[in-house]
C-alpha cells in the first residue's frame, strides 16, 4: 500500500497544527513525529518545514521520523507517559484510543483565536465535538489486475460499476483450474484485508463508514458493500 502526501494540503495542515505560531512563540522548537519522511523522496518533507520556519521565523521544527510500525509504538507510549510530541502524523485508526487518553489537543480553540480559514483544508476530524486530526495523505486503493486473463475472458475493458465488476470477475473464474475473477485478502491477525479491499467499495463511492462522528457499521453504505462483497463468494 502506497501513498502520497499532498505538499499544499501538508503545508495547510502544517500551519492549522501549529497555530499560534506567532511572535509570542518566538524561538520555539517544535518536534513533529511522523513515519512519512523515510516514504517520500530524499528531503520533500524537509523542504515543506523550511517553507513553514521561512514563514514562521524563530519557530523550528524537528521531524522524528521512523517506520510506520515503530512510529504508532511510538506516539502509543508517548500518549501514556505524558512525552508525546507536539505534532504527530496520525493514523485515523489510533485517534479514538489516544483522545480516550486525552492526548490530543482540541484544535478549535486555536482555530477560533487565530482567525484560521477552516475551508482550506478537505475535513477536519472530530470527536465528541473537538477538532482532533487534519487529513493530509490521499490513499490509493489499487486494483491489480492479471490483463492475460482479463483477455483470455474477453474482459477488455476495466469496469467502472459494480455490476461491470461482478460480470468481469464471473467471466475470470475457471474454479476448476482454481483461478478466481477476485481474490480477497484476509487475515485472522490483522483487520488490514478487511479495511483496505473491502472498505475501500465504500470510500471509493463517495459514502462512508461514519455517521455523526461515530462508526456507523449498520448504515446503508457499509450493508450495502457487504451484501456485494458476498454476492462475489
Amino acid at each position: 500500500m502506497t501513498f502520497r502526501i499532498k505538499p499544499a494540503m501538508l503545508k495547510i495542515a502544517a500551519a492549522a497544527w501549529l497555530l499560534g505560531a506567532t511572535g509570542a512563540m518566538a524561538d520555539t522548537t517544535l518536534e513533529f513525529t511522523q513515519w512519512w519522511e523515510p516514504e517520500l523522496p530524499a528531503g520533500s518533507l524537509r523542504a515543506i518545514m523550511d517553507d513553514f520556519e521561512a514563514a514562521n521565523p524563530g519557530i523550528k521544527v524537528t521531524l522524528v521520523s521512523g517506520p510506520y510500525a515503530t512510529t504508532r509504538d511510538q506516539i502509543s507510549v508517548g500518549a501514556a507517559t505524558g512525552t508525546l510530541s507536539d505534532v504527530v502524523g496520525l493514523d485515523g485508526a489510533w485517534v479514538n484510543n489516544l483522545n480516550a487518553q486525552s492526548a490530543l489537543a482540541d484544535m478549535n480553540p486555536m482555530m477560533d483565536a487565530s482567525g484560521f480559514d477552516k475551508s482550506q483544508v478537505a475535513d477536519i476530524v472530530k470527536v465528541d465535538g473537538k477538532a482532533v486530526m487534519f487529513p493530509v495523505a490521499s490513499f490509493v486503493y489499487p486494483v491489480f489486475v492479471n490483463l492475460d486473463l482479463a483477455a483470455q475472458a474477453g474482459v477488455t475493458k476495466l469496469p467502472s460499476t459494480r455490476a461491470e465488476f461482478l460480470e468481469a470477475a464471473k467471466k475470470m473464474t475457471i474454479a476448476d483450474k482454481n483461478q478466481y475473477g477476485w481474490v480477497l485478502p484476509l487475515s485472522l491477525q490483522t483487520p488490514s484485508g478487511v479495511q483496505n479491499d473491502m472498505m475501500s467499495w465504500v470510500w471509493a463511492s463517495g459514502q462512508s463508514m461514519m455517521a455523526n462522528g461515530k462508526p456507523d457499521l449498520e448504515g446503508k453504505p457499509v450493508v450495502d458493500m457487504l451484501t456485494f462483497v458476498k454476492s462475489l463468494n
